[in-house]
């Protein structure tokens, strides 16, 4: 929820992604594929302003998945846009977050479709059209992007002499720079 923004995930025979304006009293569905030809699961919904950001996730490839948004602005009926396309380069999208103020969206994914390579975050700008990984940590399962304005924060997942480490890290989009927060050594 943001504003007078709600969305969430339903089930209308296949799994849609809804939308409710508190200040209207107005439900619209967002996504809307018959359930009988269905090709996308979609969920996890994020709302920043007048964005919404989901995961299409290909049900004849699980595993594979897509990053779509949404512009409330614009008039209905509205049209989801991929941000993502299933093919080469990255998979396995999910966890995306929106910040309208900034004109950014992150999520995390796989840099090849392969199920063994790592995650890593990728940040979108919205009057380019273009991401880039931002995390860029091979052999690191990095996730749970969260942004606010410039900044982007996520965990990564590394593996220590005795299990586990789960580290935080900003990267700063303005400067280009990441920092590591934590130092958890469980070695």
């Amino acid at each position: 929820m943001d504003g007078s923004n709600v969305v969430w995930r339903g089930n209308d025979g296949d799994w849609e992604i809804f939308h409710y304006d508190t200040s209207s009293s107005t439900l619209t569905q967002i996504t809307n594929e018959p359930a009988a030809t269905a090709i996308f699961e979609d969920r996890n919904p994020a709302v920043d302003g007048t964005k919404v950001v989901w995961t299409a996730e290909y049900m004849a490839a699980p595993g594979t998945s897509e990053i779509y948004l949404c512009d409330l602005s614009l008039p209905q009926p509205w049209t989801p846009v991929p941000l993502t396309s299933y093919g080469p380069g990255v998979a396995g999208n999910d966890g995306a977050q929106v910040d309208d103020s900034s004109g950014y969206v992150v999520w995390y994914g796989k840099a090849t479709p392969s199920p063994t390579s790592d995650q890593e975050i990728y940040l979108y700008d919205l009057s380019t059209s273009t991401f880039t990984n931002i995390s860029n940590r091979p052999g690191v399962s990095d996730k749970n992007p969260q942004i606010s304005g410039s900044l982007v924060v996520w965990q990564g997942i590394e593996v220590g002499t005795s299990g586990d480490e789960f580290e935080i890290f900003l990267y700063d989009i303005t400067t280009g720079l990441t920092y590591q927060l934590t130092h958890n050594d469980t070695g």
